[in-house]
């Protein structure tokens, strides 16, 4: 069971660390600092909100450090959430968009795509619930990992698994510091703030 789990978190950093290196033709060589990781039980797509079930309570980081090697970290996922939450609620910030990748798996099918998204509050993240929603702005692309060549594909409306990728950016960054602060200065008043990496 040991060698099976950690197979399959070699894979997914593998992935991870795959988009980490992939550019769009939009974006600058070192546009992309470092991803964020989420894995689902099962999760919907209807167009419109992106629902991950089962999400786990801790996400993985990767990201270059100072001598521009690839490493890891993680943030327990109710910290990132409301670190995102907060920072869109303060004064002069709107939601903070997001590019994700998202790989899903529905049946014997496989899929992914590339979303524009935003985090939805209507439904806050609760630890032992482990709903996390997102609301989609845009869908960029979709491909169909079996057959690349499907010019229709389309993520599907119910899955069975999933891997989601956050590009994280320079102004991502910044938010999610600037949202995490204000968030930990009110759940924490006057205590220490837990120990990061990357995101500190």
């Amino acid at each position: 069971m040991k060698t099976r789990i950690l197979l399959l978190l070699t894979l997914i950093f593998a992935a991870a660390a795959m988009i980490v290196n992939a550019q769009d033709e939009s974006m600058e060589e070192d546009d992309v600092l470092g991803v964020v990781v989420q894995q689902a039980v099962s999760g919907s797509f209807d167009g419109e909100t992106l629902t991950l079930n089962g999400v786990l309570p801790v996400a993985s980081i990767l990201f270059y450090d100072e001598d521009d090697d690839l490493a890891a970290t993680q943030t327990p996922t109710t910290e990132m959430y409301n670190s995102w939450k907060t920072y869109g609620t303060m004064e002069g910030n709107e939601a903070l968009q997001l590019h994700v990748w998202v790989e899903v798996y529905s049946g014997d099918e496989n899929y992914q795509a590339h979303l524009v998204v935003t985090l939805n509050t209507d439904t806050d993240y609760v630890e032992n619930e482990g709903v996390f929603v997102y609301d989609v702005v845009e869908v960029l692309e979709v491909t169909n990992i079996l057959d690349p060549e499907d010019d229709k594909a389309e993520l599907p409306a119910e899955f069975n698994g999933a891997s989601v990728f956050i590009e994280i950016d320079e102004d991502t960054l910044a938010a999610w510091q600037e949202g995490r602060t204000e968030y930990l200065n009110t759940a924490r008043p006057g205590g220490a703030a837990p120990a990061c990496s990357f995101i500190c």
